[in-house]
């Protein structure tokens, strides 16, 4: 019954022809699609903006300034804050393991009936495994970062000219 009118076959086939686009192509689409988004919710602001009486242009303009100044204070005072962080928490997290350590091994001193040391040392053995895994994958990731980088600063680039079109 559905599928005799041909509407409902044309956009059914448009939907799984799109589906696939996105799913081979979806990692050099994203910036095409995030930019749509960020354009669409800001589209709201344009639009309060010329029910004040103000151009379209002027409009757009403004809101899309105004994006840019929000978008690079989050880079300047967000950015080097977690940056900062993360690096503190690298610096630290050894001491931090060797205080966890010494504490797991004063535990079956205080609570024997719970904990033995063969569970403490293999609990400190699944730490150090661990850990050891963690470092290896920081270390793939600053290896990996290069590429990262030069992908955000891409977006960083397209992706409000993208937005100004959009909202145009």
């Amino acid at each position: 019954r559905y599928f005799s009118d041909p509407q409902i076959i044309f956009l059914a086939i448009l939907l799984l022809i799109l589906f696939a686009v996105i799913i081979t192509m979806g990692s050099m689409l994203m910036p095409v699609l995030a930019s749509i988004v960020i354009a669409y919710l800001l589209e709201g602001l344009v639009v309060q903006l010329e029910r004040r009486g103000s151009p379209r242009t002027a409009s757009v303009l403004a809101v899309y300034v105004a994006f840019l100044v929000f978008v690079a204070l989050v880079l300047v005072g967000v950015v080097p804050s977690v940056s900062r962080q993360i690096t503190e928490l690298v610096q630290q997290l050894p001491s931090m393991i060797s205080v966890a350590t010494t504490a797991l091994m004063d535990l079956p001193e205080h609570h024997p009936e719970l904990v033995t040391e063969a569970q403490v040392a293999e609990l400190i053995g699944a730490i150090r495994a661990e850990t050891l895994l963690f470092g290896q994958r920081v270390l793939s990731w600053s290896l990996a970062s290069v590429v990262g980088i030069i992908t955000i600063l891409v977006y960083l680039i397209l992706m409000p000219l993208l937005v100004f079109f959009f909202m145009k």
